[in-house]
């Protein structure tokens, strides 16, 4: 018999909170094992506003993933609205008496040392590389065999507020579960809708929820931009006549079946003007991909290509099986955790799983792991950046 250990990703919304669950085939491959969606309370655009209410919501969450499993939920993977980052832009320069051939190592340490600028607070999650430059000249790729006396990074940093990330993980470490992993809600969902070739020719990934929209971009493989607005689906049709006031509880306010069409058309129109300011626009040949409870809505994906003016589709996050836009965040979060951290081997039959997944789960190839299983999350979440190349 073969013992499973699960990934568990929690996407939690004002509207929704969305679970996913996955563990390792007998071939080492990553295998989605499930994925549901139920009812959110305590929480409005990403704010704790009734702790009990949503702990209320975790318990059952988590009580349904251990009867799915046979195993009790040790630790989770958890989304970050995008309204609650903050973006801070450092640098950091070496200087040496003489010139010295710049390194992929001297860039990383470079890196990681714009991080410790002080303006730079709360928990660090994703870090986007803005430039290089080699004594005082810009250079593309700082990487070609190049020498120089000064070498500066400059690099946008994206943290949120400590006392965002305590709330939840207070929550659920009375329910027996460890916070091991936290990623921006655009980029979990784009570790599932957007497939690597996608983000190499640059892509959008758009995730509608039901009182605010994230957006990730990336170019050349790596993400390029982050951005939020605090418009949902539910808002959407006082877009230009200020913005419906959202009941506390969250939980009694439906998203509606249909939108205007106007109105979600003048929302991605606001996104691409956004993506235009930024000179990003032209370079999406990948398109856009829309996830979130909101993409399921009828009429927003016309809306979308009408307003963003490139082509777009819907996230498909775990194949047939798994196909529900509102799980997008939740799948990503999963296939984020098996390759950021990694599962140590369970022991022979500790959880009296059957010896193979059944046949009908959806199977995902994963990106090698990185060495070694980084610390818990005190530790480790100053680390958590990932670092891409300069423009």
């Amino acid at each position: 018999m073969t013992a499973h250990r699960w990934y568990v990703g929690l996407d939690i919304g004002s509207s929704t909170v969305a679970v996913a669950t996955a563990t390792h085939d007998a071939a080492g491959q990553v295998a989605l094992a499930g994925c549901e969606v139920l009812p959110s309370a305590g929480v409005v655009r990403g704010e704790v506003v009734d702790a009990a209410a949503l702990e209320q919501v975790l318990a059952a969450a988590l009580r349904r993933v251990a009867e799915r499993t046979g195993a009790p939920v040790e630790r989770v993977a958890l989304s970050v609205s995008g309204l609650h980052l903050r973006r801070v832009t450092a640098a950091a320069e070496q200087r040496t008496p003489r010139a010295v051939r710049v390194e992929a190592d001297m860039l990383e340490a470079l890196h990681r040392r714009a991080l410790r600028d002080p303006r730079v607070a709360g928990v660090v999650l994703a870090s986007v590389p803005r430039g290089c430059t080699v004594d005082g000249f810009p250079v593309v790729d700082p990487l070609a065999g190049l020498y120089g006396h000064v070498v500066r990074v400059k690099m946008e940093v994206y943290s949120i507020p400590t006392s965002y990330v305590d709330t939840r993980a207070r929550i659920l470490a009375r329910l027996g579960a460890e916070v091991d992993l936290l990623m921006p809600r655009a980029m979990a969902a784009a570790e599932a809708a957007l497939p690597a070739s996608v983000r190499e020719q640059g892509a959008l990934l758009i995730d509608l929820g039901g009182t605010t929209t994230d957006v990730a971009v990336y170019l050349d493989g790596q993400i390029r931009e982050l951005f939020s607005m605090p418009i949902g689906v539910r808002s959407v049709a006082t877009l230009g006549r200020g913005v419906t006031p959202v009941a506390s509880g969250a939980r009694g306010y439906p998203a509606p079946r249909t939108v205007p069409g106007g109105g979600m058309v003048d929302l991605f129109h606001r996104i691409r003007q956004r993506l235009d300011d930024l000179d990003l626009g032209w370079r999406l040949a990948g398109g856009a991909v829309l996830a979130g409870g909101g993409a399921g809505i009828d009429g927003v994906l016309g809306a979308a290509q009408r307003g963003l003016r490139i082509p777009v589709r819907l996230a498909r996050p775990g194949g047939p099986r798994f196909s529900d836009t509102r799980t997008t965040g939740a799948v990503g979060l999963v296939l984020a955790q098996a390759r950021l951290r990694p599962l140590e081997p369970a022991p022979e039959g500790v959880f009296g799983m059957d010896e193979t997944l059944p046949d009908e789960f959806e199977e995902v190839e994963p990106e090698p792991p990185r060495p070694g299983l980084w610390p818990a999350l005190g530790r480790w979440l100053r680390e958590f950046v990932p670092l891409g190349g300069t423009d």
